[in-house]
């Protein structure tokens, strides 16, 4: 009876596979993180630029009906419209300049936003959004 049950404890032995889950955790988990990860930072960086994007086209919007738009009044509707939204932090570089050549004055803003996407154990990549309006002026014709 002895010989049965050393036999029956080997195979039992073969057979656990307790720590098999605790393994496939930890080979599995960090990729899954970073991919996780990764995707909420691009979410992030998507976000900020749309709204970037939003608050230049607002910004263009109020030069257009404006008696006599300037570069200052056009970054103070973009910084006011990114403080409104909870954006702050946005560091954005805009410029304004206004095209008299045709028979209808046009304003042209241009703007660029950089947003570096940081993952853990990945290298750091800066996504940048250049952004270019350009609106008819009602002032001056």
């Amino acid at each position: 009876m002895t010989g049965t049950s050393f036999f029956c404890k080997v195979g039992t032995w073969r057979r656990d596979s307790s720590g098999a889950t605790a393994l496939e955790s930890a080979l599995l988990l960090p990729p899954f993180l970073i991919l996780v990860i990764g995707t909420m930072q691009v979410g992030i960086a998507m976000d900020r630029g749309n709204t970037v994007q939003y608050a230049v086209e607002r910004a263009a919007r109020s030069a257009v009906i404006s008696a006599s738009p300037t570069e200052a009044s056009v970054q103070a509707v973009s910084d006011d419209i990114l403080r409104r939204l909870g954006k702050e932090n946005i560091d954005l570089d805009l410029s304004f300049e206004v095209d008299n050549s045709g028979r209808v004055p046009l304003a042209r803003i241009r703007a660029s936003y950089s947003h570096v996407v940081s993952v853990p154990a990945l290298p750091s990549f800066t996504v940048n959004y250049p952004i270019d309006v350009t609106v008819p002026l009602r002032g001056a014709s």
